[in-house]
């Protein structure tokens, strides 16, 4: 501890949500590692792991339903994103190229979120009741749950955007204007694959 009370870092490069070197097999290593993987990524790279949580077990390491990104950018979203089908499939063969390849390839890193990256979820949400994560030790959790967020960002909740639209879409409709049907049956498609933290928290009121 400093002698001004706070807590010193363990390493000079650190993500804060992985920075406890205790619960790690390679302590100060994967801390560095951790913040090294979101500057190349985007973020650290997690998994849901299923119903059976068994990522520890050797016959269930390949148990892997979907890829989420936990964002490390400075102007990235506080949720969790999965890349979009494009985003996944340039990937993979881009990883998996000759390195000599990559001088004539565009860098498809790091992984940035668009409003097209949903659903999303919330870090501590995600850990603690859905099984996502890539290794169970890689977080320490607050003590206490985080309650809900006093204010819901476009950045972090891209369906707002979707919700706001239909908003104001059927609001013309009171007023006796037509409504633009292709794009509203467009909104409300892409609101099928919202968080339910969205409704719980009372949006996503034009939603099917």
């Amino acid at each position: 501890m400093h002698p001004d009370g706070y807590f010193l870092p363990h390493a000079a490069s650190f993500r804060r949500a992985y920075h406890c070197p205790d619960q790690y097999p390679r302590e100060i290593i994967d801390v560095v590692g951790y913040w090294a993987e979101g500057k190349i990524f985007g973020g650290v790279i997690v998994f849901d792991r299923g119903e059976t949580d068994q990522e520890s077990n050797p016959a269930n390491l390949v148990q892997c339903n979907d890829m989420w990104t936990h964002s490390a950018l400075l102007e990235g979203p506080r949720t969790l994103y999965p890349p979009t089908q494009q985003q996944f499939e340039s990937l993979i063969p881009f990883l998996l190229a000759d390195t000599n390849s990559w001088n004539s390839a565009p860098c498809l890193l790091p992984i940035c979120a668009t409003r097209k990256n949903r659903p999303r979820w919330r870090p501590y949400k995600a850990f603690a009741d859905y099984h996502i994560f890539r290794d169970r030790y890689e977080r320490k959790l607050p003590l206490r749950r985080p309650g809900r967020p006093a204010r819901l960002l476009n950045v972090d909740w891209p369906e707002l955007e979707d919700d706001r639209y239909l908003f104001e879409q059927y609001q013309t409709r009171w007023q006796g204007q037509p409504l633009d049907e292709e794009s509203v049956a467009a909104a409300h498609e892409r609101l099928k694959s919202n968080h339910p933290i969205i409704t719980s928290m009372g949006q996503g009121l034009w939603a099917k």
